[in-house]
């Protein structure tokens, strides 16, 4: 267990990546929300837009981060046990992993925001929508075999986490306006 950690830190990623939930949750924001408000042109607005991007993605985030906060306090607790990693380390680790979560869920409320997939029978006809879930995936399946200092991995993950939550906001608040719409 001990060598997993040092040498499989990104196997995480793609757990986090299978447990959340956003994608599943903006199609539930399409369906019983969006469909009939974006025939409307105050719904697009870029503030208007902006301000329910920021509600979304508090309630995105709370959702996720329960199985989130399950991951990191499972693995805290077998670090503990292992005995031989110390309280940063295990802090970190435990940040990682929420920080992955918080990620996704931004990650899939932009990519729904920028692309907006479906039309009225809740069907994906962007392909563009289609290629960014896609290269998530193969991006997420390819950090299993990173083999790096948890530390490192985890203040690199905080970091990118915050700038990514930094330049969704403004991507939102730029071009949502003009592709958040029905198809």
């Amino acid at each position: 267990i001990d060598s997993f950690y040092h040498n499989n830190i990104g196997c995480f990623v793609i757990i986090m990546y299978f447990i959340n939930r956003g994608a599943i949750i903006t199609q539930a924001m399409f369906f019983n929300c969006d469909h009939a408000m974006l025939t409307y042109n105050y719904y697009r607005q870029p503030n208007n837009l902006l301000g329910l991007f920021k509600q979304r993605l508090l309630t995105v985030m709370r959702v996720n981060l329960g199985p989130a906060l399950v991951v990191s306090l499972g693995n805290s607790i077998v670090l503990l046990l292992l005995g031989n990693y110390d309280y940063l380390t295990i802090i970190l680790l435990m940040l990682f992993i929420l920080s992955l979560s918080v990620f996704f869920s931004v990650h899939y409320l932009v990519i729904y925001y920028l692309f907006q997939p479906f039309n009225k029978d809740l069907e994906v006809k962007k392909l563009s929508y289609s290629l960014a879930t896609l290269v998530t995936y193969i991006i997420s399946y390819q950090m299993i075999g990173i083999e790096a200092n948890i530390l490192l991995v985890s203040v690199v993950g905080l970091i990118s986490t915050i700038v990514y939550i930094l330049i969704a906001l403004v991507l939102v608040y730029r071009y949502a306006p003009k592709t958040f719409k029905l198809n």
